[in-house]
């Protein structure tokens, strides 16, 4: 069923009729009136949730890790992301990306990376905003920091817009709203220079 904890991130997945909640202790998702446990995120604070299209989505943690998720029958094993055939039990199957997890970069809070939110690129690339390794990008099974001028540390919303272009919204030293320029550039808008907690 759904974990206990507050929760920190929603996504409808309208084509499979679904509800994903991440909370302080884990991840679930509604199907047809009941609660599926993503037993992988068990324990782990579930901070974004981006909607891959139906019975699938992607889940960021603060623990460093993000999860790809599916529905698949119960008790059918192969490859990832196979699908229900219909009438068949549905279960929730995720794997790690990447396997270990990401470490902080912040003196002040080491241990695990905390990952805070998720978007797709034009490109197709996964972005993934962090406190304290500011932008990820990952185009496969690893991922690479985003290096560019300028640059916030502590990204606390990402959000693509309807022409395919990412925002950003950042705290700390680098606090503000920055949208993507040409090439791996990005611009910082002059009019906001506070924290950006939420992008919608």
């Amino acid at each position: 069923g759904l974990a206990q904890g507050r929760v920190l991130a929603l996504g409808f997945d309208a084509g499979g009729g679904a509800l994903w909640a991440g909370t302080a202790t884990g991840a679930a998702v509604l199907r047809a009136g009941a609660w599926l446990a993503v037993e992988e995120t068990k324990g782990k604070a579930v901070t974004s949730i981006l909607i891959e299209g139906a019975g699938r989505a992607v889940l960021a943690t603060a623990a460093g890790q993000l999860f790809e998720c599916a529905f698949e029958a119960a008790g059918v094993t192969g490859e990832f992301g196979g699908g229900v055939p219909g009438g068949a039990e549905v279960v929730v199957r995720a794997r790690a990306l990447p396997a270990q997890p990401l470490g902080s970069a912040d003196a002040d809070n080491p241990g695990a990376l905390q990952l805070t939110s998720l978007a797709r690129g034009r490109d197709g690339a996964l972005y993934a905003g962090t406190r304290s390794r500011g932008l990820l990008v990952s185009r496969g099974e690893t991922f690479e920091e985003v290096l560019s001028r300028p640059r916030p540390f502590f990204v606390e919303a990402l959000e693509r817009d309807a022409g395919g272009g990412l925002w950003i919204g950042a705290r700390g030293a680098g606090a503000g709203l920055y949208a993507a320029g040409a090439g791996a550039g990005w611009r910082k808008l002059a009019e906001v220079q506070s924290a950006v907690n939420a992008l919608k």
